[in-house]
């Protein structure tokens, strides 16, 4: 190292000149003691946040799983358990009916509104299928079959199975179905049917001598009721499915009501509830024990509340069909 100013020559690391006794000034490319030479083109390097790193690496680890489950459920067919919708249509008496196995693809249909044809199944057959209704093929392609169905009596079990022709993937939802088994329930006694008969037959002459005698107070009798195992037993979905398959015409329930309403109603019916519908109440009204029920009331929660717990279970299980 030499003085700027007089050119002599000074030992290294001094810091004024020996000969001149000037200040020396070390150049800027020359280390001056324990000064770090500088890099112009040098940039300090900071450690790395490892975690950090391993926060994002899983965040976008996470994002396309979800994005991928997206895709996949947006993209899954949607299925229907055939199974619930099994009906069964009896004919006879406790003890000696017969039974017919069928689905009930009106319920189907209402249920599913967007079943119909895929778009692979009218590419396959050239859009030949769609002249036909999804619910007609349907209903070709699946039968419900049995060996149980003569000779039957209330609690008998059917054990049922499928036969299935269908190419699922002509539709736009898979169809779900196995073997299962049905609970006979609602048949009538023939002894039963015939005493019935005797009754309207009697009922018959009562209306011809009404106005002639005085007014009697009808008795209660099980024909008086829909479902009188309502109150004492808690009913299965086959016990419903059976209701639902009978005739009930000849009850003329109001307003179109269908088996299942007015099983409903019939519950709120027998603890005094009362119809704000004006044919609800006349049809009621027609039976001894609803009009026996002096306090009636119009709130129907505070009904519900004092039902039994057989009752409730069974209103609970009858919304369901409604």
């Amino acid at each position: 190292m030499f003085c700027s100013s007089c050119g002599k020559k000074l030992p290294e690391g001094a810091k004024f000149c020996n000969g001149c006794g000037k200040q020396v000034v070390a150049p800027m490319n020359q280390k001056v003691g324990n000064q770090r030479p500088v890099n112009p083109g040098a940039v300090d390097k900071k450690p790395v946040n490892k975690k950090l790193l391993v926060i994002i690496i899983a965040s976008v680890v996470a994002i396309c799983a979800i994005g991928i489950g997206i895709i996949v459920f947006a993209n899954r067919r949607k299925s229907i358990d055939l199974n619930e919708y099994v009906q069964v249509e009896y004919d006879g008496y406790d003890g000696s009916a017969t039974c017919d196995l069928s689905v009930d693809w009106d319920c189907v249909f209402e249920d599913y509104p967007d079943l119909d044809y895929s778009k692979e199944g009218l590419e396959a057959t050239d859009g030949l299928i769609g002249v036909l209704s999804a619910k007609d093929v349907l209903d070709e392609e699946f039968e419900v079959e049995t060996d149980d169905d003569t000779a039957l009596s209330n609690g008998d079990k059917i054990s049922y199975y499928w036969n299935a022709y269908v190419n699922e993937e002509y539709f736009n939802y898979d169809f779900l179905y196995g073997e299962g088994q049905i609970v006979v329930s609602g048949l009538e006694n023939d002894k039963a049917g015939e005493a019935k008969s005797s009754d309207k037959k009697s009922s018959d002459t009562k209306k011809e001598s009404k106005e002639s005698e005085p007014e009697e107070a009808v008795e209660s009798s099980s024909s008086d009721y829909i479902c009188e195992d309502a109150r004492t037993r808690k009913l299965s979905d086959a016990d419903i499915s059976a209701y639902m398959s009978q005739d009930w015409s000849d009850k003329n329930f109001p307003g179109d009501r269908t088996i299942v309403q007015m099983m409903i109603n019939e519950i709120y019916a027998e603890h005094g509830y009362q119809f704000s519908d004006e044919e609800l109440t006349n049809y009621f009204s027609q039976y001894e024990w609803y009009t026996s029920i002096t306090e009636k009331t119009s709130d129907m929660d505070s009904i519900y509340q004092n039902l039994s717990e057989v009752e409730k279970a069974n209103v609970d299980l009858l919304q369901t069909y409604k």
